[in-house]
């Protein structure tokens, strides 16, 4: 079993969701668990993350090199007899489908304006100030 994990302490810290995290965590695992993680910071374990569809599969734990040699045997046999263009060509019909749904540059401006908006406040600045200080423990 895998001890990996995933937590966003964004609004412990007093910033908000960035790299199109607000979009992309709700399309991958739904809006329930993508509230989880990116509103409360609640962790989720490779195993939920797995359950919720954010991530497709879980691999053992091993060394950098076993694991890359690993991903790409599973790859290889994965594309195996499947047509090069007509790959690209359903990636790219998912793709746009997607970015019609959630323009990422979109998203990726509303966060840009809202995390600008939080540092101006200061709040950020107070919160690393008092993690730095040890007044208060962060989540991870």
């Amino acid at each position: 079993m895998s001890n990996a994990w995933l937590s966003l302490p964004f609004t412990f810290l007093g910033i908000v969701a960035e790299g199109g995290s607000s979009a992309s965590f709700v399309n991958r695992m739904g809006l329930a668990k993508a509230n989880e993680v990116l509103l409360w910071g609640k962790k989720k374990s490779a195993q939920e993350l797995l359950n919720c569809g954010f991530v497709n599969q879980i691999f053992p734990a091993q060394s950098a090199e076993s694991f890359h040699l690993a991903v790409r045997k599973q790859l290889l046999e994965e594309l195996h007899g499947l047509d090069p263009t007509a790959l690209l060509e359903v990636k790219r019909l998912i793709r746009a489908a997607l970015k019609d749904k959630n323009d990422p540059d979109a998203v990726n401006l509303r966060e840009s304006y809202a995390q600008a908006a939080r540092f101006a406040s200061g709040v950020p600045m107070e919160q690393f100030a008092k993690i730095a200080r040890k007044e208060i423990k962060h989540k991870l």
